[in-house]
């Protein structure tokens, strides 16, 4: 008796497991960002695209996220504003993310070199592939949040600006880049705490 008891629980443990686990498959298979026609945005990690912009996680990648994904969202509809003739930005929030963390490498060998002077520090990403109308980022590390500039103008005149102008215009930036090019609505902010949580790491003030 007892052990037909202890067979009979078996078995319906092994159906309970089974039917947990057909039940997750079929739940990964529908969250998935690759499955059947995905509307969301890219997802900031792994690139692939989500299936809605409501989605806080992507399931193929298991990136999750808050504030960070909104500032995504807000970031590719702005690159996808910037954008004439209704086609696709050539950069999207997953460009400029990377674009982001090359730099603060860069800037991290810099203060390991040279110290730092605690000023914020700013940099540039554009795609160029229209010369005359090339969609470019400037982004703007302060010590309490990053600031973002989206826009498009002429590809040798926005490389030069940031090649001469960027650190001389000062607290001037924002007017100096609506004066030369045309800039996307205002700036995009987001505060250190989720664009920390964004890039997956932190930064200083070089």
């Amino acid at each position: 008796m007892l052990r037909s008891v202890l067979e009979a629980t078996r078995r319906a443990l092994r159906g309970i497991r089974g039917g947990i686990r057909d039940g997750i498959e079929g739940f990964t298979r529908a969250g998935d960002c690759s499955s059947q026609n995905p509307t969301g945005p890219p997802c900031p990690e792994c690139g692939r695209r989500l299936r809605t912009h409501a989605a806080t996680q992507c399931m193929k990648c298991g990136a999750s996220w808050g504030a960070s994904h909104e500032f995504t969202h807000e970031l590719n509809t702005r690159l996808e504003e910037a954008q004439t003739h209704g086609s696709p930005s050539p950069l999207t929030a997953t460009n400029v993310r990377e674009s982001a963390l090359s730099y603060l490498t860069l800037n991290d060998e810099e203060i390991a070199r040279l110290g730092k002077d605690g000023r914020p520090h700013r940099n540039l990403v554009m795609s160029d592939e229209r010369i005359d109308d090339a969609i470019f980022v400037i982004y703007v590390f302060h010590d309490d949040a990053i600031e973002l500039f989206v826009g498009r103008g002429n590809a040798h005149d926005v490389r030069e600006f940031g090649e001469k102008r960027l650190y001389e215009v000062g607290d001037r930036l924002s007017d100096e880049l609506h004066r030369r090019f045309e800039i996307t609505t205002s700036e995009l902010r987001i505060d250190r705490r989720d664009a920390e949580a964004w890039l997956g790491r932190s930064w200083e003030c070089s």
